[in-house]
């Protein structure tokens, strides 16, 4: 069968392929959801004959279904290579089972860590890195309700559990690393949730360390075991923040409207966000190496939810979804399987290619093509501009130095780069990265109460990266077929805390043109969403954690 790898650009109209924007690989009568995914393998939940079914993305005819007898029920899957997870329900009792793939076909299933006799196990909710399986643990022997966190290892399957918490306070929804050497997990106390993190290191787990705390509370987190990713409410909405284990950083994507089920592989974080609140989620794609976000579906009226991702050594990045076919149907499983081809963000050995305030706080080798400064004085806004010249596709970097201005705007070549979402008066700095032109203007507005400014400083890339990525092309999406179209993503403003921000749909002051292509009027999100590279691949029969929402 075809398929057909499709790009929205810029003010195009909206256009949908199925009902989810994606590739179902799991649908039918009934509610296929919760999919998961590992290489080419998915495992995802069948809801309506409670089973386990898993299949391989590149194999049209590889679905099968984990048998159980008729007294039991299968949920809440996950998979690592080619090992699979999940909950079984007995009468009064859950367990965690595993299955291995081999030859495509699965192995009998396998109780982990069984109880000895005598004693019911009631545990849910496993989660798979290498041979780890982490899950939640309601202890028969204990005073406590409350689910803990125990370990077990598929490499030996009957040997007794690890208990990891033993505090009586609710721990739930683990994820484990890729290597099986991190988990991370939500602990609630009654006063708020938190994410808990434990590292593997010398055969010992260590105790669980709060990486979160302060306001807010913390929810579904996931590991690439470098970084933990999670959803926090502490700014009034939900939004992904992700965590260093090596440096204790934080850093917080904050876009406007609801942003949550953050999961991370590689250098990428997907997550379901609703930037208009509307009641509705898309499927996102965030590169960390790009700074830059991507819409993989775009459906104004349908929920995508559930999602997971894999980002292979082989280059390709796999997600999967559930979403309804139509308004009367159940869930099926969708998938997109692509690359971001093309040169990699270029890094001349500062670190430049990770984080753009690096080259705003030491510009080293990049040279200085624009420099402005507002000063806020009193009524209509205040601007300046400067026009300057640069080699056509550079990737620039765009520096804010703010003092104390909390309404600012940096238009260039007609285009919003950093609106007022950046602009607080304790931010000092912004950086963003910005794609040049042959001939360039840039425009600095402030509307801030008298005394306060801001500076505006573009830097283009550093000799090496220039010799090296000549006019540096778009990001192209390859599809499984090898067909290729270039997309576009939005790129985040980073401010000096770390925080990384897309504007919000806040207009500049004045009635000229916003926008690529926007002729009047427009806001700021409205142009920003409509230069969004939608990743489409068309329905393709044959391909497929445990989260419930909206």
């Amino acid at each position: 069968m075809k398929r057909i790898l499709q790009v929205l650009v810029a003010v195009a109209p909206v256009v949908a392929f199925g009902q989810s924007g994606g590739t179902i690989v799991a649908g039918g009568a009934g509610t296929q959801t919760d999919p998961h995914v590992s290489g080419d393998w998915v495992a995802y939940t069948n809801f309506d004959t409670a089973t386990i079914h898993f299949l391989n993305l590149l194999n049209a005819g590889s679905d099968q279904a984990i048998p159980h007898s008729a007294d039991e029920t299968d949920a809440l899957s996950d998979v690592s290579g080619n090992a699979i997870v999940f909950n079984r329900n007995g009468t009064g009792d859950k367990r965690v089972m595993f299955v291995g793939i081999a030859g495509g076909i699965a192995t009998a299933a396998q109780e982990l860590s069984p109880l000895p006799a005598g004693e019911v196990p009631l545990r849910q909710r496993a989660a798979i890195g290498n041979t780890t399986v982490a899950y939640e643990d309601i202890y028969a022997s204990s005073s406590s309700s409350q689910p803990e966190i125990s370990i077990s290892d598929t490499s030996n399957p009957s040997a007794p559990a690890i208990r990891l918490t033993n505090d009586g306070y609710a721990d739930r929804y683990p994820a484990v690393g890729p290597a099986g050497d991190v988990i991370a997990f939500v602990k609630s106390t009654g006063t708020g949730s938190d994410i808990y993190v434990s590292r593997l290191a010398s055969g010992t787990w260590s105790t669980p360390y709060d990486i979160t705390g302060g306001a807010g509370n913390e929810s579904f987190p996931d590991t690439n075991g470098s970084l933990v990713v999670y959803g926090s409410d502490r700014g009034g909405v939900n939004d992904i923040y992700y965590y260093d284990l090596a440096t204790a950083a934080e850093t917080g994507l904050l876009m406007p409207g609801l942003q949550q089920n953050p999961n991370i592989s590689g250098s990428y974080i997907a997550y379901e966000s609703d930037p208009g609140n509307t009641g509705y989620n898309d499927i996102w794609v965030y590169d960390l190496a790009r700074n830059t976000a991507f819409a993989i579906t775009n459906t104004p009226a349908e929920s995508e939810r559930l999602n997971d991702i894999y980002a292979g050594s082989d280059g390709w990045i796999r997600v999967v979804w559930a979403a309804p076919t139509d308004a009367t149907s159940g869930l099926d499983v969708y998938a997109a399987r692509f690359q971001l081809a093309g040169p990699p963000p270029c890094d001349d050995g500062d670190g430049s290619a990770q984080d753009p305030a690096l080259v705003c706080e030491n510009p080293g080798h990049h040279p200085l093509l624009a420099d402005v400064t507002v000063d806020r004085t009193t009524g209509a806004p205040d601007r300046a501009t400067a026009s300057f010249a640069a080699n056509e596709g550079d990737e620039g970097v765009l520096c804010i130095d703010n003092d104390n201005l909390t309404a600012g705007w940096v238009e260039l070549n007609g285009a919003l780069a950093v609106g007022p979402s950046s602009f607080k008066r304790q931010v000092s700095l912004i950086a963003h990265q910005v794609d040049l032109a042959v001939s360039n203007t840039l425009v600095a507005t402030g509307a801030s109460g008298p005394g306060t400014s801001f500076r505006a400083r573009i830097y283009g890339p550093t000799p090496a990266c220039a010799e090296a990525h000549p006019g540096k092309p778009a990001i192209t999406v390859v599809g499984p077929d090898n067909s290729a179209q270039k997309v576009q993503g939005v790129r985040l403003s980073v401010l000096g805390d770390g925080v990384r921000v897309l504007e919000e749909n806040v207009p500049v002051p004045g009635s000229y043109a916003l926008g690529c292509a926007s002729t009047s009027g427009g806001t700021a999100l409205g142009a920003l969403l409509a230069v969004l590279g939608a990743l489409l691949l068309a329905r393709r029969p044959a391909l497929a954690r445990s989260r419930a929402r909206r």
